[in-house]
């Protein structure tokens, strides 16, 4: 139970002074490219790992929604329920790039 409530907070920061460590930003309130492109590179890993798994993920554009079989144990969805909001705007972006491409190859 601890987990949910932890994350429902984390989900709220807004203000730098709430935002959570590992997202540094500068000034202008943008995080650093470099920063930015591993965040990337872990979402894609995670969303690799959950397809590995058989579970589905999907993106409407602002929210994510996942689809896990029986077969995968509750403890290994509820990380995955975790590192995807952990990663939420970077797992977007990939789903979102996926779907670009495979629009651009059928047609």
């Amino acid at each position: 139970m601890t987990a949910r409530v932890k994350l429902a907070s984390r989900a709220k920061a807004t203000s730098p002074a709430t935002a959570l460590p590992h997202r540094r930003t500068h000034a202008s309130g943008q995080v650093p490219r470099a920063e930015n492109a591993t965040r990337c590179k872990c979402a894609a890993f995670i969303l690799n790992e959950a397809v590995g798994l058989g579970i589905a993920v999907g993106s409407n554009g602002d929210e994510l929604a996942m689809l896990a079989p029986l077969k995968v144990p509750r403890e290994e969805r509820r990380w995955f329920e975790i590192w995807l909001n952990e990663f939420r705007e970077e797992v977007i972006r990939v789903i979102e790039a996926d779907v670009a491409a495979r629009k651009g190859a059928s047609s």
